[in-house]
């Protein structure tokens, strides 16, 4: 289905509105949206643009505002510098020490799309990266904690992620469990 269709119908009904399904603010007008990007009142910190009464993001979240202010999103000096550090475990040499575990994780991912008919690829690849990480960190396949680890993770960074919503930061927060 092509979205563009719908374009029309969102600009006459308002270029910017709050989607209640994403927690988040939409717009569809490059003058609002060059405005909005510029202006810290719209600024992904929320102790910018919480309403008085409200719980400070920093008292609810202390784990995760942080981790959401050190963020590739906001904080672009400490991506860099935590890129610079983490480079030597991502060059070359390194992933073909890896690679094995890496193909296995994708081979054991992938073996449904040979035979089923049908398959959501999302959810199918979207496992793949957090089992890397874990395999590559020393948790068994077999092992509970492996599930747990991938859970934890996914929750972790949908927390973090500027875009999580109240709830994914809720869950990561209170440890998901674990």
């Amino acid at each position: 289905m092509a979205p563009q269709r719908w374009f029309p119908a969102i600009h006459a009904r308002s270029p910017v509105f709050l989607s209640g399904r994403y927690d988040a603010w939409m717009i569809f007008d490059y003058a609002v949206g060059k405005t909005v990007l510029s202006d810290l009142r719209f600024s992904r910190d929320r102790s910018n643009w919480e309403r008085p009464g409200e719980q400070r993001a920093v008292e609810r979240w202390p784990l995760t505002e942080v981790l959401r202010r050190e963020s590739p999103f906001v904080n672009q000096a400490k991506h860099r510098a935590n890129r610079a550090m983490y480079s030597g475990a991502f060059k070359p040499s390194a992933i073909r020490r890896m690679e094995h575990i890496i193909l296995g994780v994708i081979e054991e991912y992938c073996a449904p799309l040979r035979s089923a008919r049908e398959v959501d690829l999302v959810a199918l690849l979207a496992s793949i990266p957090n089992t890397v990480i874990s395999r590559v960190v020393g948790i068994a396949p077999e092992a509970q904690a492996e599930a747990r680890f991938k859970d934890a993770a996914s929750q972790f960074l949908l927390a973090s992620s500027p875009f999580g919503s109240d709830a994914n930061r809720d869950l990561a927060e209170q440890g998901t469990g674990y």
